[in-house]
């Protein structure tokens, strides 16, 4: 997902970085709950997303007030990455489940 703040172009990443920002300035792991844990997330998403962004809360609040829409895209966004993580997580866990079993065969051969 790409954002315009401040007339620059951002590509959101969705990392540990942004994930230990988030931990940093709220004090506890993400688990949204409500509103302000997604306006805290995406905030600790876009900083964390261009190392060279200078942009502090309350700017970020006022962008956002002008543009509330982008809460929704990145709404969606994020479920869009979450969702596709945990496909790949099931994928992983079905070959470790394969391998177990060809493991278990070839030792009763």
């Amino acid at each position: 997902m790409k954002i315009k703040i401040d007339n620059k172009e951002i590509e959101l990443k969705y990392s540990f970085r942004a994930l230990m920002f988030y931990e940093k300035i709220c004090g506890e792991v993400f688990a949204p709950k409500g509103l302000n844990e997604m306006i805290y997330f995406f905030y600790a998403v876009v900083v964390s997303s261009d190392y060279n962004l200078n942009l502090d809360f309350e700017n970020f609040m006022d962008w956002l007030d002008e543009k509330p829409n982008e809460l929704n895209e990145f709404s969606n966004w994020l479920l869009t990455i979450i969702t596709r993580n945990d496909k790949f997580k099931e994928e992983d866990i079905k070959e470790e489940k394969i391998e177990q079993l060809e493991d278990n065969t070839k030792k009763k051969e």
